[in-house]
């Protein structure tokens, strides 16, 4: 979902500088950008809701959800005790659907009431290993990553639930630490990073998207950890955040390069468009930027 820019109290602007990358990877641009919100443990899981309030998982803890609001001001949103948020989306009926990594399942929470419910937990009565990222559809169809810490080369599994089945689909398994997903709008090619192989690749998807086929490697990354989110733009180019280098990249669907930007952070973890914004989430720092999409594409 695509809501309208908020606006952000003034705060100062920080220059990015990105490295030459290798030829292979094209050139780094220098990017203008925003410190939004600082003090977090490990922000992760942006999401905005239809009133421009942004939730970022772990705030002051590990296991808070914060939320920033329209004038800058940062407050939790909610505790979570021992369950632990990671990615996070809104649903068109306004509740979070996130996942809980140290739960292992994903949850859903009322804002009004901020009751934490379940929604799936186990598949084939098996627990899940660690939910990391998701992806919901306009139909309710909730897309997640379930990556293995005992098994970080061949234990990871991705997954859909159909809200409206009530059903969980296995899409994909064997992959090297799934991380972030995204899903066209089409619902017809499914994006996963898989950060132990430093790749994002795309699946085709059928049976109304329940079924993913062989997939094709997009995006190969050299050095840090290897990709964490993922977020497609209105003509399905991808950002990319490359944990453990610090970087952001714009890439075609066919893995063509467009841009990449750096310097504020080394662990980039998420990323979320709202306008004319790319919302970041950096680790190692504990802030949320943003950057103006055009810069992005070279625009001034």
């Amino acid at each position: 979902m695509k809501q309208s820019a908020i606006l952000i109290a003034a705060l100062p602007f920080f220059w990015a500088f990105c490295p030459d990358l290798p030829a292979q990877e094209g050139p780094c641009h220098k990017m203008p950008f925003e410190v939004v919100a600082e003090g977090f443990k490990f922000p992760e899981g942006p999401a905005f809701d239809s009133e421009g309030n942004l939730y970022v998982v772990n705030y002051k803890r590990i296991g808070d959800i914060g939320v920033i609001r329209p004038g800058g001001k940062v407050e939790v949103f909610l505790d979570l005790g021992e369950s632990e948020a990671n990615g996070m989306a809104f649903s068109p009926d306004g509740r979070i659907i996130a996942c809980d990594d140290r739960g292992r399942r994903i949850i859903s929470i009322d804002l009004a009431t901020r009751n934490v419910s379940t929604i799936v937990d186990n598949y084939r009565r098996e627990p899940l290993n660690n939910v990391n990222d998701i992806f919901l559809c306009d139909n309710g169809d909730i897309y997640f990553t379930d990556p293995s810490r005992e098994d970080e080369t061949t234990g990871g599994r991705v997954f859909v639930y159909s809200q409206k089945e009530k059903k969980l689909h296995l899409l994909l398994e064997g992959l090297a630490f799934p991380n972030g997903i995204a899903v066209t709008a089409d619902r017809k090619t499914l994006y996963v990073g898989q950060t132990v192989r430093r790749n994002v690749t795309a699946y085709p998807l059928t049976e109304n998207g329940h079924t993913a086929g062989k997939g094709r490697e997009v995006f190969l990354m050299a050095g840090g950890n290897g990709p964490d989110g993922i977020e497609l733009d209105e003509q399905g180019n991808l950002y990319i955040t490359h944990y453990g280098m610090g970087r952001v990249y714009l890439v075609q669907p066919d893995g063509t390069l467009i841009s990449c930007a750096s310097g504020f952070g080394r662990d980039t973890t998420n990323v979320q468009i709202h306008g004319e914004w790319l919302y970041i989430t950096d680790a190692k720092g504990g802030l949320v930027l943003r950057i103006k999409r055009k810069y992005f594409t070279g625009e001034p």
